[in-house]
């Protein structure tokens, strides 16, 4: 039996109750609360909790209700805090963001939120240029219930420094976000009040200031962040040998210290320091300019790639752009885990990649044996394509995601070069393009790699399939003598095209099985 309703009041009230969930809790007050009798019950039932953003206009709705509140800077906020303290009478208020907030309010807001029962998460930006953190961060300890804080302050925001104190927070904190610039000698402080702490980020600078520590117990960290690490990998490592027992993930984006490519260091302290390290995202950034030099350190950046991080299943990844090489190291996504060096370039690189840029490469090219390449070609000519591809002897894996127009170069009059330079391409076997608008791209990539074994193609809505295959296993028959899988990624596809393009094939003599599944048709070679 179907019911239909003819009105939403004929809703029972569990409906209404799992809709307010997902609406702002003065826009439900406006729009309900004065309509009947009945909204105004459920609304002020004590069993309705409401989620209440702040922005430019001050509704307080019944205090004991409201269970995430939201404090934008606007004019009211001061009104707002001083007409209404956050305090006990919120008595099942659980999430609290401000944003924005002089020190002094901070404090004083800080102080009413001690009678809060319930509130599990603060997340809390202050206003000020110099701020007294040490102050701030000590109230932030006396709230006994807190799970999360995300504490931020503008960019000129003043670090703070404590002296060392044995006494440990009964806190309940376990997710720390620290958005402001801080030294190693804050976080061992902040540790040291922190017992329950299991994942801990710093998303700006962090340097160092070491003094003696006594040893802090960090038996529950498990997730260590750090977006702006400012040490050198001395200071470092000895930082990490500090807290690092139980970690399990590690995430640290550094710069300038080239000892950071140091593999060998890295694992001999993941090794001894870090045996439970599960995921390891790793980002160091140098500077890519005309003073650019390989170091002896740039060498053994190549044993990133050794039995150690293959048994992690840890890849290594380059990427470059005009000003900058990014060298990166992240957990294996894919289901096959491959272990071969990755060069990815940006789009700002290839917009200016000329000779010169080429030459600057060389003594680069020559440490890293590049073994994948991903590059965005739609701003570069096919030819300085051809010739930066022949400078990477190790190639195995191309993968272009945008390729330029082959008609618009009149590139049949360069594919006597282009194939006089493909000659050294003999390891390119797999090859990926992401956009293909035009037959002429495909007879490029066949003459470009010639040893091609695995091929796949995101067809465009202009490309007619049919002249697409028939071009690939009629026209240039001989360019895929060593083509082992074909895929072609495509909208749907009726069935008689797929045994239209069978019949094409086998006509050809060239023995591959066709079947088309989730929008990709796969030529397989019969073997």
């Amino acid at each position: 039996m179907i019911m239909t309703i003819a009105s939403i009041e004929c809703l029972p009230d569990e409906m209404f109750v799992e809709i307010f969930r997902y609406l702002d809790g003065y826009d439900i007050l406006q729009s309900f609360l004065n309509l009947n009798y009945r909204f105004r019950q459920l609304l002020t039932s004590s069993s309705l909790k409401l989620r209440v953003k702040l922005c430019g206009e001050i509704l307080l709705p019944q205090k004991y209700q409201i269970y995430s509140l939201h404090l934008s800077y606007d004019l009211h906020m001061d009104q707002f805090l001083t007409s209404y303290p956050i305090d006990s009478s919120f008595t099942q208020l659980e999430s609290l963001s401000i944003q924005f907030i002089q020190t002094d309010q901070a404090l004083r807001l800080l102080q009413n939120l001690l009678y809060c029962p319930r509130l599990h998460q603060l997340t809390i930006r202050l206003a000020d240029d110099q701020i007294d953190l040490y102050t701030i961060y000590s109230s932030i300890f006396r709230l006994r219930v807190l799970n999360y804080l995300k504490i931020s302050s503008l960019e000129n925001g003043l670090s703070f420094f404590w002296p060392y104190q044995s006494l440990k927070s009964a806190n309940l904190i376990k997710y720390l976000i620290i958005d402001h610039p801080c030294t190693v000698n804050d976080i061992m402080t902040i540790l040291s009040f922190t017992p329950n702490l299991s994942h801990l980020t710093c998303k700006k600078s962090l340097t160092c200031l070491f003094t003696s520590f006594p040893l802090i117990a960090t038996d529950k960290l498990i997730f260590l962040s750090l977006k702006d690490c400012q040490m050198d990998f001395d200071e470092f490592e000895t930082f990490i040998r500090k807290i690092s027992s139980t970690l399990q993930i590690m995430k640290v984006v550094t710069f300038n210290d080239s000892s950071y490519l140091d593999a060998n260091r890295w694992q001999q302290l993941i090794s001894t320091n870090m045996l439970q390290l599960r995921k390891f995202y790793f980002e160091y950034h140098e500077y890519f300019d005309d003073d650019y030099k390989v170091t002896p350190v740039h060498h053994l950046a190549n044993q990133f790639t050794n039995q150690f991080w293959i048994e992690k299943q840890w890849k290594f990844e380059i990427s470059i752009d005009n000003f900058e090489i990014i060298y990166s190291i992240q957990p294996y996504t894919n289901e096959i885990f491959d272990s071969k060096l990755q060069l990815r370039w940006t789009k700002h690189l290839v917009e200016s990649l000329n000779k010169s840029l080429i030459r600057k490469l060389d003594p680069f090219l020559t440490v890293f044996k590049i073994a994948r390449l991903n590059v965005d070609c739609s701003n570069i000519p096919i030819l300085m394509l051809a010739k930066l591809i022949q400078k990477l002897s190790y190639l195995t894996n191309l993968t272009v995601l945008c390729l330029p127009s082959c008609e618009a170069e009149n590139w049949l009059n360069k594919k006597h070069r282009i194939v006089r330079l493909s000659q050294k391409n003999h390891s390119i076997t797999q090859v990926n393009l992401h956009s293909i608008s035009d037959m002429q791209q495909v007879q490029f990539v066949l003459c470009l790699c010639p040893f091609v074994e695995y091929l796949t193609m995101n067809c465009t809505d202009g490309i007619d399939l049919t002249s697409l295959v028939k071009l690939i296993f009629q026209t240039n028959h001989t360019c895929i003598e060593y083509l082992k899988q074909l895929c072609l990624i495509v909208p749907l596809v009726r069935d008689e095209l797929t045994q239209n393009l069978w019949r094409m094939v086998n006509s050809c003599r060239c023995n591959f099985a066709i079947k088309y599944i989730n929008k990709i048709i796969y030529f397989q070679r019969n073997l």
